[in-house]
Order: structure tokens, then C-alpha cells, then sequence
């Protein structure tokens, strides 16, 4: 029997699964097991589903990939960019590997392919619920981080450039906050998995590298720019590049052009 425990029952009162689903007896299931856990809300389709993530502000969401009705990554990118809660896309083998890479380029925090138990998505849900909690209990790290235009706020999972709010799932944020914790260090490839993941990814290259370039474009649309560089062969590092100088330097190549 799982340990159902990761909230308070205060907390766990106020908090919401949206299950995106029409099969009828996985919906009786997952409201039986999860229910003494959590509230749950339910509707057939992606289009019902987003509106309801607009109306309840969903903790949890998760959506089967069949019922969405339209094409799943659209769908997951539409709802990351009104949700920060946790995304889990129910895949089957009818959703081949690119489709599934899709989705966690489009904010999905994770996709649970092929057949699997209430019990094995319990301990899914409550790796990342505890891993947010750790990181808000921590006593000697930073509750806060100030890097350049970047500032980010672990209490809430919030990172902003300027007073730009950035948008990111749980992944991208432990990603940036990894980087922005150590200002001008290399982060490994394995420190990032060790650090965002606390189990192995099956395929972690391609999970690493599709968050980073997801969260890439993200910082490329803000004016003050940080920016992701990568040190080939040893890992990652963030920069901190201002718009005056980005200008400076599209001069300097016009004139080395000329």
C-alpha cells in the first residue's frame, strides 16, 4: 500500500486532478484509488479539459492522449501556457516515440507509455510533489535566486526576466535553477540528471535535450537575455546578455561583413 502522505490533509483538500479522459472504467478506477487523496474533476475531451484548466487552476492533469480529440502536443503546449501544474500524458502504443517527444517539448512532465498501474502513477505524481517539497525545505539553499535580468522564486516554482513571467513546467525550472544556483560554473550532463531527475530516465539524452531547447526558446523571447551555453562534451552554463550588448555585437558583425 502506497503511503498517500506527500501533502497535509489540509493541503490535500485544496488540491486538484483533472483527468482528461472518456473511458469510463479507467475514470471509476482512478477515482477510487485517488480519491481519499486528492479532489478530482473530470471530462471527455481536450477542448472540455482546457477550459476546465482555465476554471479550476488544476494541480494535477491527466490526460489521455486519445482523448484529446486533436493533436495531443498542441494540446499540451495550450494548457502549459495557462498551467504550471503538473502534466502527465497516458500514451499507449498506438502514440509512436516522436509523438511522445513532442509532447515533452510541448511542457508535458511526463509520458506514461504502454500499461501501467494507479499504484506506478501514485509514485510518479509524488517523485515530483517531493521533490518540490525537498526543495522548499531545504534549510542551507536559497529560497530566492538573482542572476543578471533573471530572477526565480523556489517557493513557487516562479522564474521572471524583468517582470516577464517565463512560464515553466517543474523540469525547466529545476534545470534553470541548477544553472542560476552556480553562476559561471559548467553543469554535467549527469549533475542535470542527477539533480532534475531522481530516477534514471530510460532515454535521458533525448529528455535532457528537448527540455533545453524547450527552455532555450523561452529565454530567447525575453529582450535581457540569458542565455543556455553549451560547453560541448562537458555540460551547460548560463550567460547573462543584455540587449545593448546583443546590439553591440550584430554591429560589430556588420562591420566585419563590410
Amino acid at each position: 500500500m502506497i503511503e498517500q502522505e506527500t501533502w497535509s490533509d489540509e493541503r490535500r483538500k485544496s488540491k486538484t486532478m483533472l483527468v482528461i479522459d472518456d473511458d469510463e472504467e479507467f475514470l471509476e478506477h482512478t477515482g477510487r484509488y485517488f480519491r481519499n487523496w486528492i479532489r478530482i474533476e473530470c471530462v471527455p475531451d481536450g477542448l472540455s479539459g482546457l477550459v476546465q484548466t482555465i476554471k479550476l487552476e488544476p494541480d494535477i492533469i491527466l490526460l489521455n492522449y486519445r482523448a484529446a480529440k486533436v493533436d495531443c502536443a498542441v494540446l499540451c503546449r495550450r494548457i502549459r501556457d495557462i498551467s504550471s501544474g503538473l502534466l502527465f500524458v497516458l500514451a499507449d502504443e498506438g502514440m509512436n516515440e516522436d509523438e511522445r517527444i513532442a509532447c515533452f517539448e510541448a511542457g508535458a512532465d511526463d509520458v506514461m507509455y504502454g500499461s501501467f498501474s494507479s499504484k506506478e502513477l501514485m509514485l510518479r505524481i509524488q517523485v515530483l510533489i517531493r521533490r518540490g517539497a525537498l526543495m522548499e525545505a531545504r534549510p542551507d539553499t536559497e529560497s530566492m535566486i538573482q542572476y543578471g535580468a533573471l530572477r526565480m522564486d523556489r517557493t513557487t516554482f516562479r522564474a521572471f526576466i524583468q517582470e516577464q513571467d517565463l512560464i515553466l513546467t517543474r523540469k525547466e525550472f529545476s534545470i534553470l535553477w541548477a544553472m542560476a544556483a552556480k553562476p559561471g560554473e559548467i553543469i554535467s550532463r549527469h549533475e542535470l540528471l542527477r539533480r532534475v531527475w531522481n530516477y534514471n530516465p530510460t532515454d535521458d539524452d533525448r529528455m535532457i535535450d528537448t527540455h533545453l531547447n524547450r527552455l532555450r526558446k523561452k529565454l530567447q523571447r525575453q529582450p535581457e537575455q540569458i542565455r543556455i551555453k553549451t560547453a560541448w562534451g562537458i555540460g551547460y552554463k548560463l550567460e547573462s546578455v543584455s540587449f545593448t550588448v546583443l546590439l553591440l555585437l550584430a554591429i560589430q558583425s556588420c562591420v566585419d561583413i563590410i
